[in-house]
């Protein structure tokens, strides 16, 4: 029995001393773009702001692709025609070591739908009230409407959870400067170009997520180059949101290895082809609003190429502007291919087989300057002869927003974490898009087979058999028409030091960050 206990002590010292001599192996130093605008979640959807909060706070459930799943809450479920249930965790508890109530539950939800400046209060969730009922039982009482509750389930993924009694400070300052949440870590410090997280032994995953380093910092320099050389001399750890100009660069470096995360962005080029004559074409009319040259010019670029050859995959195709997970999209439809041969018969049978001179106007910066020089690369080859206006972003805005050029680049955000379709989704997924999408832009894209099947969309209830069809066949009539063609979906791209590890388990190495890796 004694030597029993002897071994017991002393496997439980060799752990200590593992510990202590591996203590370095559990901080991980990550490069940021820039320093969180707030610690206050529902204020700012910005991308480093983001990630910082969602390792602090949490919400009721998250989503993984398309799927919810359980966070705070362990499940949820439509009693009635108007009143959702959601069961969340009893044990739950704050960084503090505070527990988890349903007033904390309430009063955040409550702040998040009136609070003017939250991201999710432009948004009509169509609730009336929340309560709590048996000390761990949500009611969320709404209107009637069909299929309200995809949308109440997506509110409940964007609103985090704070203490109440902070909230009823009514103080937002605040909250903004001394976040407390029942997330995986917790603030420590944040001064100059440093934020310093550690581990949050209270969260419900600490003996199971080992992965995730004890100690965050994230540090903010401006100079990528200076990035650059830290990762180089492994005074860094990792590199968020690696740049185009220093992919080769890092992909070049042995120790580290890129991951990728698909973005809710996607870049397209847009045609003006309304109007009879159109600026920076020297023809007399408008050869773009002939349905052919339009063709013409989407098999003319070797957009694939592009993907494999300069962007070493790290971008992906679509077919039309819109996402394969996304409610009726046409799986049966590719990305246009690159076929020069077809695209100057289409030229020749639309009389312009000697070609003409376009302007395409873009955003000034290095990726659209990189995509602009192959565009106008391949188009050169069936005789369009395109200049690439760069323009500041204001002069651009300003340019699509009051005198809309011939052509143009830029991006669509669309949304990733709903599968129902809405007006929202109506709008994000084909009208955005087709008839221009930049603030108030209109292109003047008067198509009107496509503007009448969005206008019969708009009627068409979620639950309607005919909704997939007519989503499926405005898709193939876009796509036809090529009225506006997807060039890439971007993807977030990450330089991780090898000596981080994780494998394909549920275990993550800084939770939101690396949400959705895999070997």
């Amino acid at each position: 029995m004694i030597e029993k206990k002897c071994l017991i002590i002393l496997l439980f010292v060799a752990m200590l001393l593992t510990t202590g001599c591996t203590g370095r192996e559990t901080k991980l130093r990550i490069a940021i773009g820039n320093m969180p605008l707030t610690f206050d979640p529902i204020m700012v959807n910005e991308t480093v702001t983001g990630i910082v909060n969602r390792n602090i706070f949490e919400t009721l459930l998250m989503f993984e692709g398309v799927h919810p799943v359980p966070l705070l809450a362990t499940e949820w479920f439509a009693f009635n025609d108007t009143t959702m249930v959601v069961k969340f965790r009893k044990n739950a508890r704050f960084s503090d070591g505070s527990p988890l109530t349903g007033e904390d539950i309430i009063a955040s939800l409550n702040r998040a739908i009136h609070n003017p400046n939250s991201i999710v209060y432009t948004f009509n969730y169509h609730i009336n009230s929340f309560q709590i009922l048996n000390n761990n039982v949500l009611h969320i009482y709404h209107q009637q409407f069909q299929n309200i509750s995809a949308n109440i389930v997506f509110f409940l993924s964007r609103v985090p959870i704070h203490k109440a009694s902070e909230i009823l400070n009514n103080d937002d300052g605040y909250l903004r400067l001394n976040p407390m949440g029942t997330g995986e870590y917790f603030l420590v410090s944040a001064t100059g170009n440093l934020i310093t997280l550690h581990r949050n032994r209270y969260h419900r995953n600490y003996r199971i997520n080992r992965s995730s380093p004890q100690i965050v910092e994230l540090y903010y320099e401006p100079s990528q180059d200076v990035i650059f050389n830290k990762l180089k001399n492994n005074d860094l750890d990792m590199m968020l949101n690696v740049p185009l100009s220093l992919l080769d660069d890092v992909m070049d470096l042995a120790q580290f290895t890129i991951y990728d995360q698909a973005q809710a962005l996607m870049s397209y080029l847009m045609f003006d082809i309304s109007r009879d004559d159109t600026p920076g074409i020297n023809l007399p009319y408008n050869p773009l609003k002939d349905q052919r040259i339009r063709r013409a010019i989407a098999h003319a670029m070797n957009i694939q190429g592009w993907v494999d050859d300069v962007f070493h995959g790290k971008v992906g195709r679509l077919a039309v502007p819109g996402y394969p997970h996304l409610f009726g999209y046409p799986d049966h439809l590719e990305p246009y291919r690159y076929n020069p041969e077809l695209s100057k018969s289409l030229m020749e049978a639309a009389g312009t087989l000697d070609g003409f001179d376009m302007k395409i106007s873009v955003a000034n910066s290095r990726f659209y300057s990189t995509l602009g020089a192959l565009i106008e690369n391949d188009l050169r080859k069936i005789n369009i002869n395109v200049q690439i206006d760069e323009l500041d972003f204001g002069d651009f805005v300003h340019q699509i927003e009051n005198n809309p050029p011939s052509a143009f680049l830029s991006v669509l955000l669309t949304p990733t974490q709903i599968t129902h379709i809405n007006n929202i989704i109506i709008d994000l997924f084909f009208y955005e898009p087709i008839l221009g999408t930049f603030r108030n832009n209109h292109m003047r894209n008067q198509h009107t087979e496509i503007i009448e099947a969005i206008k019969n969309l708009r009627y068409i209830q979620d639950n309607d058999p005919r909704l997939n069809n007519l989503l499926i066949e405005l898709a193939e009539l876009v796509y036809e028409e090529a009225v506006v063609i997807p060039i890439f979906q971007h993807k977030n791209l990450h330089a991780l030091n090898n000596r981080f590890t994780f494998n394909m388990s549920e275990n993550y190495l800084f939770s939101s960050i690396s949400r959705g890796w895999r070997r």
